[in-house]
């Protein structure tokens, strides 16, 4: 969701509350840089915009909770890095892990 802009996410997102009741999005939800350099985050914000997709819209977690529920989610969970390594990555012997917080709402 990165790609766009606050407005065509709302949009998506009322189109998505039009689904039928129980419907669920999954969305990744890329913070804010907090005044830490992270090199990786640089370079895929680099890589994008040389394909003409500049990463634009970031919002803190509370922002999105706030939001989405205003719009008319019945259900919003977020999934933290951390939660997303117990579940898919903790078994994994490459030392891959998660590095993005996801959102994951019900309509």
């Amino acid at each position: 969701v990165v790609y766009l802009t606050k407005s065509a996410i709302g949009a998506t997102l009322k189109d998505v509350l039009a689904l039928p009741e129980g419907s669920k999005v999954f969305f990744d939800a890329p913070l804010p840089a907090r005044g830490v350099r992270d090199p990786a985050a640089e370079a895929r914000r680099a890589a994008a915009e040389s394909v003409g997709e500049p990463m634009i819209t970031f919002l803190p977690i509370a922002e999105w909770m706030r939001w989405l529920a205003q719009l008319g989610f019945s259900e919003v969970t977020h999934v933290t890095p951390e939660q997303t390594y117990e579940r898919y990555f903790q078994s994994r012997q490459d030392g891959l892990r998660p590095s993005r917080h996801y959102l994951l709402c019900t309509a």
